[in-house]
């Protein structure tokens, strides 16, 4: 059986008409990331739905890191009269540590590596308004291993385990929108 290169067995009307996708699938492409981002003029942060629930002062701890992250992570896109990112904080939770679930093996007996399985987490509603007008709303939900937040025997282990939620729930906003 003769062999035939590729090219030389289609048709020029099939090569022609890919080579016609493939630029008109990067013109678009090339549109859509020169779209200009939205400018975000203001930045609110609330805790309310947490309050209720009784997390007490890690509603404000919550509130001054998001605020702090959301400014670093938008930088770019900060200026005045631009629209507003709201975040209402509705669930935040830090789980036991060694709370009895892990990825210690089959059997649970402390192979390196494990860990508990259960994770802190921050979940939340993003809303970018302007004039009234919803321009994007995203539900977010962040987990992060309680490990991942450094030594768990100093005092404010707690305290860092919120704000690296925080920081992971800006991170992840700011890829969204």
């Amino acid at each position: 059986m003769p062999a035939h290169p590729l090219p030389a067995a289609l048709p020029r009307l099939v090569l022609r008409s890919l080579a016609a996708l493939v630029l008109a699938f990067g013109a678009l492409s090339g549109q859509a990331a020169a779209q200009p981002a939205v400018l975000i003029g203001e930045i609110r942060v609330d805790v309310s739905p947490l309050r209720e629930k009784g997390v007490g002062d890690y509603a404000d701890l919550l509130r001054t890191s998001l605020e702090r992250a959301l400014e670093d992570r938008f930088a770019g896109r900060l200026g005045a009269g631009g629209s507003r990112l709201t975040v209402v904080l509705e669930r935040f939770e830090l789980r036991g540590w060694g709370s009895g679930e892990s990825d210690d093996g089959p059997f649970g007996f402390g192979m390196p590596g494990g860990g508990s399985l259960a994770a802190d987490e921050l979940a939340g509603v993003a809303t970018l308004s302007e004039g009234g007008r919803v321009l994007a709303r995203e539900p977010l939900r962040v987990a992060l291993p309680p490990g991942q937040s450094g030594p768990w025997h100093t005092p404010d282990f707690e305290q860092r385990r919120a704000v690296a939620l925080a920081e992971s729930f800006a991170g992840w906003l700011a890829r969204r929108l």
